[in-house]
């Protein structure tokens, strides 16, 4: 009976630590995490340089992805009148999360980009600009990032919705 008492005590303190460190730690530490990461972007400290696998660039007339470490992919184009649909979300990682975007045009076919790619805080700003009625970055980000490894999708874009307007 002492050992099933031990192992029984021995589960209620692990399933206890379990609990806490889903339901408050890594909430608190992914919150303070984003909180850094937009004051940084907001008193415009630079970031550290990284390693992309993706470039996204964009001019007036639309957006590329191109793929940096494969050249023989062919880089993928969208004009911004093609666009009919944004929604912006955050993918599970296990250890941490990441934030994207679903940019769909009026048949559904669509390019996903996400925070990992070269270019997306340019691309992400430059949004509004080029999408007149698309949420600026400041308007959807933290509803995206809070709480902590949920999907949090929040359409950010949609053309039917700009010509109700």
């Amino acid at each position: 009976m002492n050992i099933f008492l031990t192992i029984l005590i021995i589960s209620a303190v692990v399933f206890g630590l379990g609990f806490v460190l889903d339901r408050w730690v890594t909430p608190w530490r992914t919150r303070r995490s984003a909180e850094e990461i937009i004051r940084d972007v907001r008193s415009g400290k630079p970031t550290k340089p990284r390693d992309y696998d993706f470039d996204i660039s964009f001019d007036s007339t639309g957006f590329v992805v191109t793929m940096l470490k494969e050249t023989s992919k062919k880089p993928i184009f969208m004009t911004w009148t093609e666009i009919s649909r944004i929604a912006a979300f955050k993918r599970d990682l296990f250890a941490t999360d990441c934030v994207c975007m679903m940019i769909l045009r009026q048949d559904d076919i669509g390019i996903e980009v996400n925070e990992e790619m070269k270019g997306w805080s340019e691309f992400t700003q430059a949004l509004p600009t080029y999408l007149p009625g698309c949420k600026s970055w400041s308007d959807w980000f933290i509803a995206i990032t809070i709480p902590a490894f949920a999907t949090n999708e929040t359409e950010i874009f949609s053309r039917h919705a700009e010509q109700e307007a």
